[in-house]
């Protein structure tokens, strides 16, 4: 049974490992006969995603992990942000743009209008974290925008079909593992796997999808909180973190 717990991601790598695996990235999969893709959308939170890349640090392995410049529920802009970024390359882990074309309403379905806004998001990207950035992931994409496998100048666009359709790929959307992970990797059917997880999901104990949510909403008022009393530490003696609900 797929749990939602560190111990179970770390069954993922072990399976992996033990079928000969080798965990690539997007330029270098074809270099191993068999080869998994670990790939993150920076949907939600970044302190997540760190936490994260120091359970796959201990397991030896890396990820890409996608991040949002276009989103309500973080800044990839605020120092803490950035500081979690470069935790993460630290550990290891690789940054590449989750783009959302939503957020364009004129370039919708666009294929040449999506890429330079692309290209304008990388540059941007770029220069928040100081390295460069080679690949994307789309965000909410048109079914246009999918289908027209776009070939966006130095970056590789891990929507193109050699990562979806000429891959095995798996994930945990929505919290919910459509397929049987590691049945999958167990089978040995496949050479080449790509797997998308979320780090929201993922915890120490396995918590369900409600109540995910409900503490993810919830720290985000400890978040504000911490944020306005490192601004102005006297509204301290007004407020106490204790009235924080």
């Amino acid at each position: 049974m797929e749990e939602f717990t560190f111990d179970f991601y770390a069954k993922i790598i072990k399976s992996l490992k033990d079928n000969g695996y080798v965990i690539a990235d997007y330029s270098d999969y074809r270099d191993h006969p068999r080869t998994a893709i670990l790939r993150h959308d920076i949907d939600f939170d970044i302190n997540r995603s760190v936490v994260m890349a120091e359970h796959e640090a201990a397991l030896g392995v890396f990820a890409t992990y996608y991040v949002l410049l276009r989103t309500d529920l973080y800044s990839a802009f605020s120092a803490s942000s950035v500081a979690g970024l470069k935790r993460i390359m630290e550990l290891g882990g690789r940054i590449g743009l989750h783009f959302d074309e939503t957020c364009y309403p004129q370039a919708m379905g666009c294929g040449e209008k999506v890429k330079e806004l692309i290209l304008a998001e990388k540059d941007i990207l770029e220069n928040i974290i100081g390295t460069p950035v080679t690949t994307v992931s789309m965000h909410q994409p048109s079914r246009q925008i999918i289908e027209a496998e776009l070939d966006i100048p130095g970056m590789i666009n891990s929507y193109r079909a050699e990562f979806f359709r000429d891959m095995k790929y798996v994930s945990d959307s929505c919290r919910n593992w459509r397929e049987p992970v590691i049945d999958i990797i167990n089978s040995s059917e496949h050479d080449r796997i790509h797997i998308l997880t979320h780090a929201l999901w993922w915890h120490d104990e396995d918590i369900s999808l409600h109540d995910t949510l409900c503490s993810y909403i919830n720290e985000a008022n400890m978040i504000r909180y911490e944020a306005l009393m490192s601004q102005v530490e006297k509204y301290r003696e007004i407020m106490p973190a204790s009235e924080v609900r």
